[in-house]
């Protein structure tokens, strides 16, 4: 009994972290998903800026993966579109990048 309410309280813990990154769709074991952001009527620039942030186990998460990131990153003052990759291993790793174009 008290090896069933150690799992118990195992799963409990680990089970809000399964989900690790924000994705349109999700693969319980594993997510590797490309989606499209909004759109502006801002012509394609040439320039292309990044900004991220991971988790690793679910207990701890840190990374700036804001547009505005990825926009200073780049050095982007107006902003034609942003798409963003979310990546996901079950509750190991999770990784969020945001990609920000435009001039």
């Amino acid at each position: 009994m008290k090896k069933f309410i150690a799992v118990a309280a195992l799963v409990a813990l680990f089970m809000p972290s399964c989900q690790l990154v924000a994705s349109p769709v999700l693969g319980g074991l594993y997510t590797n998903v490309q989606a499209p952001g909004p759109v502006t009527s801002n012509e394609r620039g040439s320039k292309v800026g990044t900004a991220m942030a991971e988790t690793w186990l679910g207990l701890w998460a840190e990374g700036d993966a804001s547009v505005n990131s990825a926009a200073t990153a780049g050095g982007i003052t107006r902003i034609s579109h942003w798409d963003y990759h979310a990546k996901s291993i079950w509750f190991i790793h999770g990784r969020f990048e945001t990609f920000v174009y435009g001039d």
